[in-house]
């Protein structure tokens, strides 16, 4: 206990010495160059950490242990989280091989602390018991602050002979860690996480648990845009390899909400609908961006599974086809594979929606020849699953495909253009029945609030869009924690304005001269009027956690 009191005021002392306008600052540039407690500070919290981890291997109650662990997380939580946030752009940066070797170093430092906190909790509760639940608990059920977590554990690169410890430690069991977190954060999701926060109520109406599950998965898709977390997921995957393609999908699907994707809904939506809405555009547009790299993974799948293609997935891929479609040749390597699950007509039809959604003509399709094999009691009731389909389709693409299907249906109900109208139409309902559902549960209050920390303290997010003006960047208006300031005087996030060079060809995002990140100095007095202001807005930290020990605890196997 001792130990970590002294490391996390370790920060403040940092600070403190640096805000003496006496205080010796030449030579050290290499220890406070930019974020708010600089590289030794990182390093020695990340040997702390270390330690707090091997000492709790040792601990034989688990009752202490966990207590302790809830006092760790808090202390982390409190004094690291936005910094840490900050440090996700610097990792990208150095990914692009435009990061120095300080901030590299830094960058390491930051890892292996994250790695360490959930090393501890893995350790205590076993691997495979690591749920999403106990490490959502874990944030302080803030989403910005859990995909911080999640990134600074996934992010960490294998030099080819193990994991560089030249600096820092790193857990000998990264790679399980690594497993274990991509599990998790797969699971974030799921009703499961949302519904583990205690409601105070035996009784809860299942429309205000509808809004629950919509509200927490906008906040985590605001989240995984902002922090670039579906680029993390797709190169850790690839790395793992194609038998977490399934929970990838499955995961991207919940996070687009695709009972949002109806055009034309008009304008008397409420506000929280509207960011969610805006959410799954923002998301959806991010898997554009990455839709080689996203198709390539989900087209192993089925040689992985043994030329298998289960029902759910295919279903799943019908989805992300709407909102990402496939390129050409990963589409047709998808369906090849796909062959031998053809006789399925619940994996059959899926696909048919799949290949509407990418803009495939029926044509001479292998689909359309599974559709011609299927039994004919089978395809007597493709009018009705056709009709009863539960997902997001581009009605004017899915015409050809309704007629293919009308061809081969010996006794479907209704023409393919009636079958249309009653595809939008449920569509359309499942949209109004989740409007409702929010807006009831709003005006009730009868579900536990989501993403606040339990009621006290400040959210990252809230940190991050929230911060007063003159600590914001000029391109986004974000909160700043490595501030410069560019020669004409406007301040940036320094990552931020990274980004910006690069897309618009050396320019000022806001004068439009020229302009190159090395111009821009970076500006210490103001980092460190940011790094109090956030100080002081997560507080103490540990009392906004009192769950996170519990969930692990229950996660433990019995005695």
């Amino acid at each position: 206990q001792r130990l970590l009191t002294v490391t996390v005021s370790l920060a403040s002392s940092v600070d403190d010495g640096f805000s003496d306008e006496a205080a010796p600052c030449i030579g050290m540039g290499d220890l406070d160059w930019g974020g708010y407690f600089g590289i030794a500070v990182a390093e020695a919290t990340a040997y702390c950490f270390a330690t707090v981890a091997v000492v709790l291997d040792e601990e034989p109650s688990e009752d202490r242990a966990f207590e302790f662990l809830e006092q760790v997380s808090g202390s982390f939580d409190a004094y690291f989280a936005a910094h840490i946030f900050s440090e996700l752009c610097r990792i990208e940066l150095q990914q692009q091989h435009q990061q120095g070797a300080e901030e590299a170093r830094l960058g390491r430092a930051l890892q292996s602390m994250c790695a360490w906190t959930l090393a501890s909790v893995g350790r205590r509760v076993g691997y495979h018991r690591f749920t999403g639940s106990i490490l959502w608990e874990w944030a302080g059920k803030d989403a910005f602050w859990a995909f911080a977590l999640v990134k600074g554990v996934l992010s960490i690169e294998s030099t080819g002979t193990g994991y560089d410890a030249t600096f820092v430690p790193m857990p000998k069991e990264i790679d399980n860690l690594q497993s274990s977190v991509l599990t998790a954060v797969m699971d974030f999701a799921s009703p499961s996480v949302v519904l583990s926060a205690e409601t105070g109520s035996d009784v809860v109406p299942i429309t205000a648990w509808n809004a629950v599950v919509a509200t927490h998965r906008t906040e985590l898709a605001k989240a995984a845009v902002m922090c670039h977390i579906p680029e993390l997921l797709l190169a850790t995957v690839g790395h793992m390899g194609p038998a977490h393609s399934p929970g990838l999908a499955r995961l991207f699907v919940a996070l687009l909400q695709p009972e949002l994707a109806v055009p034309d809904l008009g304008p008397d939506l409420g506000s929280c609908f509207k960011d969610a809405k805006a959410a799954s555009e923002g998301l959806a547009q991010e898997l554009q961006r990455l839709t080689n790299s996203l198709w390539q993974l989900l087209a192993d799948v089925p040689a992985a599974l043994g030329n298998f293609m289960p029902a759910q997935f295919a279903h799943d891929c019908a989805d992300l086809a709407y909102f990402a479609p496939p390129p050409a040749a990963e589409l047709e390597r998808f369906l090849q594979c796909c062959e031998p699950t053809l006789a399925d007509p619940a994996t059959l039809l899926a696909l048919c929606f799949m290949a509407s959604n990418a803009g495939m003509e029926p044509g001479t399709s292998s689909l359309v020849s599974g559709l011609t094999k299927l039994e004919p009691e089978v395809r007597c009731q493709l009018g009705d699953r056709v009709e009863n389909w539960r997902g997001p389709v581009h009605m004017a693409k899915f015409v050809p495909w309704a007629a293919a299907i009308e061809a081969v249906a010996p006794t479907l109900p209704s023409s393919h253009e009636s079958c249309l109208d009653r595809i939008e139409a449920t569509a359309r309902k499942a949209v109004s029945d989740l409007t409702a559902a929010v807006v009831a549960a709003a005006a009730s209050r009868t579900w536990p609030q989501q993403n606040n920390n339990d009621g006290t303290g400040s959210s990252l997010r809230g940190m991050i869009d929230g911060a007063p003006s003159e600590f914001c960047c000029t391109i986004d208006n974000r909160l700043m924690l490595d501030p410069v300031r560019s020669p004409q005087g406007h301040t940036f996030e320094r990552s931020s304005l990274a980004r910006a060079l690069t897309s618009n060809g050396g320019k000022c995002p806001v004068s439009g001269e020229p302009l190159i990140l090395d111009a821009c100095a970076r500006d210490p007095q103001l980092r460190r009027r940011v790094a109090r202001w956030v100080r002081e807005q997560r507080g103490p930290g540990a009392e906004r956690l009192p769950k996170a020990a519990a969930a692990a605890a229950a996660a433990r196997p019995a005695a």
